[in-house]
């Protein structure tokens, strides 16, 4: 929602800038059940018919709430939550039109600012600094697998009851992870739509690191839905900080992991570089999907003032980044919603390819 609370000890600094952008993207868009449930929108959803919610797979939930997300016109008001105390509003249109995604987020505290989306294809407005930056979201694809199937997330489903959220009924679901490389989530979905409502983000132990829900929605809000989402902004008296982006693989650019971290399948790379950049400032941003989390590896060149510290950690909530320093004047930032292990074995096992 904005750029807050990030602590990114000294060194590395080139590089913190992008996983602080990386770490307020997560939340932008966690109520609308893009936790990287794109791994299996892209192959589309598949009807759940009268299947009882007790017997429903993880995979099966989250083809059933990416669904409803991607299919309702909805408005309402958004909670974050930190286990720090922190927290964050925003007000969020959602609407659906000949098949076309809009979605509109103004934070409503802390710094000023409003997200458009449109399909994959997302614009951030800073009004204090008078930023925007546009960026495309539709590069990455579903993870490998056979054809037709859908990819199995290594998280077993727990049906744990039924609440109320936001005025609504709600069926509970604890999403149990299969190993200690990711955390575990409950979700609140609504029960006539799948809608989620509420989110929390687990620590092994239980405890809840943060929590996103709304306060307040309307479900099936039409026409003022639209309005909302699909409501311009002047562009005049706005400093572009757009990037350009390439589709592009890890190997073609000279880089692959030793082995890979289990669970996790890669999902896209792609080069950006900021429109108002000079020579030498492409960076290499790779994704890897457990089918409901991400880890981005960004890879860039830094100048020498920069190679202080070898590597520095930080987090936000749930959301952990790694820096490290590489060979040849490379540097790595690793971003995710994971443990900082998880990060460790991403980056431990990053290799430049001969």
């Amino acid at each position: 929602m904005r750029q807050s609370g990030m602590a990114v000890r000294a060194g590395g600094q080139g590089v913190s800038r992008w996983a602080g952008a990386i770490l307020s993207d997560r939340a932008r868009y966690l109520w609308g059940i893009a936790l990287c449930v794109f791994a299996l929108s892209v192959q589309g959803g598949q009807a759940l018919g009268p299947l009882d919610t007790t017997q429903r797979t993880a995979q099966q939930w989250l083809v059933r709430m990416q669904e409803a997300s991607r299919s309702r016109n909805y408005t309402g008001t958004v909670v974050e939550l930190h286990a720090s105390g922190a927290m964050a509003v925003s007000r969020v249109w959602h609407a659906v039109r000949d098949g076309q995604q809009f979605e509109r987020i103004d934070a409503l505290d802390g710094a000023a600012s409003t997200v458009y989306r449109h399909d994959g294809v997302v614009r951030t407005f800073m009004h204090q600094s008078r930023t925007v930056r546009t960026e495309r979201r539709d590069l990455l694809q579903a993870p490998p697998g056979p054809p037709g199937d859908l990819f199995v997330p290594p998280y077993t489903a727990h049906l744990l009851g039924q609440e109320r959220v936001a005025g609504m009924d709600a069926d509970v679901v604890w999403f149990e992870p299969r190993d200690a490389l990711r955390f575990g989530y409950r979700f609140w979905s609504e029960r006539a739509s799948g809608l989620v409502l509420r989110v929390q983000t687990l620590e092994p132990g239980g405890r809840v690191l943060e929590q996103t829900a709304f306060s307040a929605v309307q479900l099936d809000a039409g026409a003022e839905a639209e309005r909302g989402a699909r409501k311009g902004f002047d562009l005049a008296g706005y400093q572009d900080r757009s990037v350009r982006m390439r589709a592009t693989t890890a190997s073609e650019q000279g880089w692959g992991l030793r082995e890979p971290v289990d669970g996790f399948v890669p999902v896209g790379c792609y080069l950006h570089v900021p429109v108002s950049s000079g020579p030498g400032d492409e960076r290499l941003q790779c994704f890897f999907s457990d089918g409901l989390v991400t880890v981005s590896l960004f890879i860039e060149r830094q100048a020498s003032r920069h190679r202080a510290v070898a590597a520095v950690q930080g987090s936000r909530g749930a959301a952990h980044v790694l820096i490290k320093q590489l060979d040849d004047g490379f540097w790595l930032t690793a971003v995710g919603e994971v443990p900082p292990a998880t990060l460790a074995f991403f980056a431990n096992r990053l290799v430049r390819l001969q």
